[in-house]
């Protein structure tokens, strides 16, 4: 069993700056701290197999092309991490337009890079294969509109234009856990409302797995909230409460840290930093959130 993983984080954002993306400060330090502290210290990672990708290296192609190579020559058991700490935006699945789909944006301002094509990395492998898990400390929020986003927040300033096209179509968003099916996600918006200056929602948690799904997810923040930095942690609200607990004497290699009272630890120290909204998500297959994170998998249903 090998464990490998692609580190991004992005602070520059200056190809991405005229379309609302504003520069972040803390996402070079999540990065960096996580594949040290998180991943080599924490949970048992070599230093020879981590891929850090910092601002101008994480690009589109970069990020994509490292995880392919990743995929690529995993063996069966193997223990894959993609984490990235930067923008996160959401966008329409082209042809259905009640279907959103989640995106990180890259160093480049050529594309985003989609949930959807991630689950095209990985579409030819066995659910069941490797420990696929995303980390993503970026936001997927409902928008912000017109007003400047909040100062720390990782998320894009969104015109009229799209935030109504949310408010009006959503009906589904597809979390980015590479479920071989949209099915079991429809309709998990329930109801979505038109604020001031930006979307709430009522989410359908009981659609947040899939026994189909190939990849588990760790998301900073819930479908219409925001993932925020700030200056007195100097990281991102939940790179900084993962490196809290899993730098923990209790969770250290070999001590188990399942993936479910992760998140419950990650949420109660998130909510400890900020008086806005803020809760970190775990959606997946429900099997794969009792096997210790990060960690060659227990059971091999």
């Amino acid at each position: 069993m090998t464990k490998r993983a692609v580190v991004a984080g992005i602070n520059d954002y200056r190809n991405w700056n005229s379309v609302g993306f504003g520069n972040l400060s803390w996402c070079l330090t999540d990065a960096q701290s996580f594949a040290e502290d998180v991943l080599v210290h924490g949970r048992g990672f070599r230093p020879d197999d981590i891929t850090v990708l910092l601002d101008r290296d994480a690009t589109r192609t970069n990020i994509l092309e490292h995880l392919r190579r990743l995929l690529a020559r995993a063996d069966l058991g193997d223990v894959i991490c993609l984490y990235f700490s930067g923008h996160g935006d959401r966008a329409q699945v082209p042809g259905t337009p009640s279907e959103w789909h989640e995106t990180i944006v890259p160093y480049d301002g050529a594309a985003m890079i989609s949930d959807h094509e991630i689950n095209a990395l990985i579409a030819g492998l066995e659910f069941n294969r490797l420990n696929l898990t995303l980390v993503l400390d970026s936001c997927h929020s409902g928008g912000v509109y017109d007003p400047a986003p909040p100062q720390g927040s990782k998320v894009a300033q969104w015109g009229e234009d799209k935030l109504g096209a949310l408010v009006s179509t959503c009906k589904t968003i597809l979390p980015t856990i590479c479920a071989q099916t949209v099915d079991p996600f429809v309709n998990n918006i329930q109801a979505i409302l038109r604020a001031v200056d930006s979307a709430t929602m009522t989410v359908d948690g009981a659609k947040d797995t899939a026994e189909t799904a190939k990849a588990t997810l760790f998301s900073a923040c819930d479908f219409d909230e925001t993932a925020k930095e700030n200056p007195t942690l100097r990281h991102g609200f939940m790179t900084k409460a993962l490196l809290d607990t899993v730098t923990q004497s209790a969770f250290k290699m070999p001590n188990r840290l399942l993936a479910s009272d992760l998140r419950g630890k990650v949420a109660a120290f998130v909510s400890q930093f900020g008086t806005s909204q803020q809760t970190p998500c775990l959606r997946g297959r429900p099997v794969r959130q009792d096997e210790d994170f990060l960690t060659e998998w227990t059971f091999s249903i």
